[in-house]
């Protein structure tokens, strides 16, 4: 299998690689992480499958005619899924693993460790001071949410980045999710708000491995411009980056509501209660501090969005709170 797999990976970069293994022990199961987009375990129930035929129907639909050409033809490659993260999902999947096997999936790979911990004590999650356990981690945020996290370290890693990039964007990533739990109606929509914040702008990820020159005219134009990144995409007829980041975690797995979250979060803002307004009012927000923190030049809020969406009453608390954040996020990740 992980031959086969290779072979595919060398000869058809583009192709979307999905790996059906017996192999319950992740020792097992880690050759065949690498080369795959996607690991799914046996037994697989063939309304699981179709499920997931389903979702590659619509990644699929997420691109207009001719574009998935043009997208393939400029991309050399389609990341895999990250291993530590397809690891927390098998295990999560069998619904029988608790704190510490989590815990000891991560611990796995002492670095990712030491910056997922980073990310934790930096977080929305973590208001009463410093996590220095990754045990303790999970117990306080929980299994999806430092699933989230550990992909979020683990596409910084990927090759391809600058550390001036890498750095710009885990800060802007980090803050953006601090605000959207923040922005969001229940503990449970916190945690989805987190995760669509923390991986938001995955799509630029994958530019910058592929295509570093052209990310960094569009980032240095919409700068000079004072116009969001899309629209400079969208006048050089490239391919956005939330679109590419939408069809990246959609392969990946992660559900669908966050990969539309992600794909929409350069729309104009017509909902603040829902998935998507939370990240696009989020977003907006941050993205009216300016500065180095950013890497997705986002369209502020206009006087028309506020009095549509009646929100004139709590703006102003939640400009006081993005800033704080901003300034929390600024003084953890020195």
């Amino acid at each position: 299998g992980q031959t086969v797999m290779e072979v595919a990976r060398r000869q058809s970069p583009q192709a979307l690689r999905l790996a059906l293994s017996g192999h319950a022990e992740a020792e097992e199961v880690a050759p065949l992480l690498s080369p795959a987009h996607r690991h799914l375990a046996k037994p697989l129930r063939y309304v699981e499958l179709e499920r997931i035929f389903d979702r590659l129907t619509w990644l699929r639909t997420l691109l207009p005619p001719g574009q998935t050409r043009t997208l393939l033809h400029h991309l050399k490659e389609l990341p895999p899924m990250p291993a530590t993260y397809a690891k927390l999902t098998q295990a999560l999947a069998s619904y029988q693993a608790g704190a510490n096997e989590l815990a000891a999936i991560i611990e796995q790979d002492p670095a990712l460790a030491a910056k997922l911990l980073q990310l934790v004590s930096s977080s929305y999650f973590a208001s009463n001071g410093c996590i220095g356990d990754i045990g303790r981690a999970v117990v306080l945020i929980g299994g999806r949410a430092i699933k989230a996290m550990a992909l979020a370290v683990e596409i910084l890693e990927l090759p391809g980045l600058s550390s001036r990039l890498r750095r710009r964007w885990q800060r802007h990533a980090l803050l953006v999710a601090n605000v959207s739990a923040q922005l969001a109606s229940s503990p449970r929509d916190a945690e989805h708000a987190f995760a669509a914040g923390l991986l938001h702008n995955v799509g630029e990820i994958v530019l910058a491995m592929n295509r570093p020159e052209h990310l960094e005219t569009v980032l240095d134009r919409a700068r000079v411009e004072r116009r969001p990144s899309i629209a400079v995409e969208r006048d050089l007829q490239e391919v956005p980056h939330p679109l590419l980041g939408a069809y990246l975690l959609g392969l990946w797995g992660l559900p669908r509501a966050l990969a539309e979250a992600v794909l929409e979060h350069h729309e104009p803002l017509t909902d603040a209660g829902s998935l998507s307004g939370v990240l696009q009012l989020a977003n907006a927000l941050v993205g009216e501090l300016g500065g180095d923190s950013l890497c997705d030049h986002v369209a502020p809020l206009d006087d028309e969005t506020v009095e549509a969406l009646e929100i004139e009453d709590e703006l102003g608390d939640w400009r006081i709170m993005v800033a704080a954040e901003s300034q929390r996020v600024a003084r953890l990740l020195a």
